[in-house]
């Protein structure tokens, strides 16, 4: 879990390039492939944050 949400607060900070929904949607696959629903979405809601502080979006 931990490097799940370390490459996606990666990605939101260093890749600007890529559209904020594509990068969490990504990492809430990733997280869906090898835990249940509930870790999904705390991925899902991390990342948001995540994104919120770091791109202002």
């Amino acid at each position: 879990m931990r490097q799940i949400l370390r490459a996606g607060t990666y990605e939101l900070i260093a890749r600007a390039d890529i559209a904020t929904a594509t990068i969490i949607s990504e990492y809430v696959d990733v997280a869906h492939a090898f835990y249940d629903k509930r870790e999904s979405g705390f991925v899902n809601g991390l990342l948001d944050a995540v994104a919120k502080d770091a791109r202002g979006s």
